[in-house]
């Protein structure tokens, strides 16, 4: 418990200190959301954090799924930290767990691409297709019918719909929800102005 509530709140130092002060600590054991200290950690995109448990402790369990079925690697793409500025540990799972696969999908049918999408992080999507583009189709959905760009439409972030749309393309931006709701339609109803500007604008 100490352990996973230090991956979220504290620094690599505090846990290091109490792991090895109180010892004999089930590094895969999880809360009330099925998720341990290292998926913890990897949600909160402390690189650091997901190095140190994962290198140093050791004996974590990196496929395991939370109550969403996200995996570490969709916790850390879908991290929505405000402020957070990189890939933080994004791109240290990538290059680190060969056999994980990036494609996975969740309880929402949705990828590491798609949360990092609705995310808002521009430099997550942007290394995610630096490595990945081949492997990803710009009009899967998930299980509301929605795609990575009706997803990143409903955020703030126009920067991503911006480079979904003119860099990557192969966009369809008439693509209708389960309820009939396209990316504009979207972005209305949550009040993204510049988004809905964009669409409008320049789609």
């Amino acid at each position: 418990i100490i352990t996973k509530y230090d991956a979220v709140s504290a620094h690599t130092s505090t846990v290091r200190y109490l792991y090895d002060t109180i010892g004999n600590v089930d590094i895969n054991d999880r809360d009330h959301k099925g998720r341990t200290a290292f998926t913890l950690a990897c949600k909160n995109n402390q690189e650091d954090m997901v190095q140190y448990l994962y290198e140093t402790i050791g004996n974590v369990d990196v496929h395991v799924r939370d109550d969403e079925g996200k995996t570490a690697f969709m916790l850390a793409c879908g991290c929505e930290l405000v402020g957070f500025i990189g890939t933080g540990a994004v791109r240290y799972l990538y290059e680190t767990l060969g056999d994980m696969d990036k494609n996975d999908r969740d309880h929402k049918e949705r990828t590491a691409f798609m949360l990092a999408c609705q995310s808002g992080n521009m430099y997550v999507v942007e290394y995610l297709y630096s490595r990945m583009g081949d492997n990803i189709d710009m009009n899967d959905r998930d299980c509301d019918g929605r795609t990575a760009f009706m997803l990143a439409c409903q955020t703030f972030q126009v920067f991503i719909v911006k480079y979904l749309y003119e860099t990557i393309g192969n966009v369809d931006v008439n693509a209708k929800d389960n309820e009939g709701r396209t990316a504009l339609m979207l972005a209305s109803w949550n009040g993204h102005l510049q988004v809905v500007k964009y669409l409008v604008q320049t789609v």
